[in-house]
């Protein structure tokens, strides 16, 4: 805020030189100090609308507003540049110095138009352009053909000489229906517009609405005494019309940002400041502009590196980095808590790690265990259906006697019933499906069967 104050202060000192540089032209003889003294109050206006530029571009938003004041501001440069033209390059061409004097009109023409699209545009924004606009330039482009073609109708100017030795001097001509539409056009722009602002923004401060009426008040007042008492009687003044006008049209959209009709940043630099992250703004050179107050620090060919790829500027602290319109913005990502929650995941995989090996583990012994009391249930149904047919073997092979004349006859009859035993346990085992290759184990037990048999 207060370098924004020291630069209005800016302003109005170099308006004052502006002004006391035209004083002095006027009272020295000499035509190099004249011209000097001149060069010197164009300088001073084109330091004051170069440095109001350089602050719009600072205070007001990246957004078509921001553009039309800048634009204002170049065309208050243009109307400036246009006199120097008309009285000090062009010389006894008529013609030419005729039509200089009209082309003043048309940086006033588009300046009152582009502020009643600033009003516009601050209502409806850049979402959409408004076809009213559209409007607004045909009728700035149709005022400046009325004036530009005024030799041919004169609805602007009225000549009350000869157009042969017309240059639109003062108390040579009158306004005619022409010029009084201009006016009309521009003062309804400018009214339009202030009222629009007024109205989105709900600023109700008598205070600037005050200021603005006395700075209209004035203007009206100092262009029509120059044009009517100080050019006829050759009075000394600080202003020509021109620059009455760049100062109050200048001064009027200044208003209109002060008031907060415009919205701007006053204290963007405090902002900044205060911004609660590691954020640095610098120039094409890398050296810091601006940086909030959470520094960091690092060297150019970090940041230069830092522009490409994100560059570590430590285990915890990433470095990434953006070019923008006048330099670079860069910025610090603090992935503490990022690497420590990536700590703990990596930590919780290896305990679920732990706990899914123990779970297959587990899930292994129980599937063996299971099979062995499968197993189990199986022999020990085996064994009871076997049971009569081992008891009996039992007893054939302990009433059996090698000296008998049937021990051929029981020891076949034993090994029939082994055989037996043994085929139909595998049968048994093949029924509960827990065997392979059933059907190559039947034939084996058909054929030793029949062998046996």
């Amino acid at each position: 805020m207060h370098k924004m104050i020291y630069q209005l202060r800016y302003f109005v000192v170099l308006i004052i030189i502006a002004g006391f540089m035209k004083l002095c032209q006027t009272w020295v003889d000499n035509d190099w100090l004249e011209a000097l003294f001149f060069t010197m109050k164009y300088l001073c206006f084109c330091i004051f609308l170069f440095m109001w530029i350089q602050s719009l571009k600072v205070r007001l938003l990246p957004t078509r507003v921001r553009h039309y004041m800048i634009v204002s501001a170049l065309l208050m440069l243009l109307l400036l540049t246009l006199r120097i033209f008309k009285y000090r390059f062009v010389g006894e061409n008529v013609i030419l110095m005729r039509y200089l004097g009209y082309s003043y009109l048309i940086p006033e023409i588009l300046i009152t138009g582009l502020f009643f699209m600033i009003s516009l545009r601050t209502i409806w924004g850049d979402e959409r352009y408004p076809y009213f606009e559209w409007f607004i330039h045909l009728m700035g482009l149709l005022l400046m053909i009325l004036v530009m073609t005024n030799d041919l109708h004169h609805l602007v100017y009225k000549p009350d000489i000869p157009l042969s030795r017309w240059v639109l001097t003062s108390g040579t001509y009158h306004y005619g229906v022409g010029m009084y539409m201009i006016i009309g056009w521009m003062f309804v722009c400018g009214i339009t517009g202030f009222v629009l602002l007024s109205i989105k923004t709900g600023q109700k401060s008598m205070k600037w609405v005050f200021l603005l009426t006395m700075t209209i008040v004035s203007w009206l007042f100092w262009v029509l005494f120059t044009v009517n008492v100080i050019d006829i009687y050759h009075i000394l003044n600080m202003y020509n019309v021109p620059e009455l006008h760049v100062i109050h049209m200048a001064f009027i959209l200044e208003i209109c940002i002060q008031a907060r009709l415009i919205p701007y940043n006053a204290n963007i630099v405090d902002y900044f400041e205060q911004l609660q992250l590691k954020v640095m703004i610098t120039d094409r050179s890398f050296r810091p502009c601006y940086m909030t107050s959470k520094t960091f620090t690092a060297t150019q060919q970090q940041l230069q590196q830092a522009c490409l790829k994100p560059y570590n500027l430590s285990q915890d602290l990433k470095l990434s980095g953006q070019e923008i319109q006048a330099g670079y913005v860069f910025w610090c990502e603090d992935e503490s808590q990022l690497h420590t929650l990536k700590k703990k995941l990596e930590e919780a995989n290896e305990v679920l790690s732990e706990e899914n090996s123990l779970i297959a583990q587990e899930n292994y012994l129980a599937l063996k265990q299971a099979q062995l009391d499968a197993h189990k249930a199986i022999y020990d149904r085996i064994a009871h259906v076997l049971q009569p047919e081992l008891e009996k073997q039992k007893m054939l092979l302990d009433s059996m006697d090698s000296t008998s004349s049937t021990f051929i006859e029981d020891l076949a009859r034993c090994c029939v019933m082994n055989a037996y035993i043994k085929r139909k346990s595998n049968l048994l085992l093949m029924n509960s499906k827990t065997l392979p290759r059933r059907n190559r184990e039947l034939f084996l037990a058909l054929e030793e069967t029949s062998r046996y048999l």
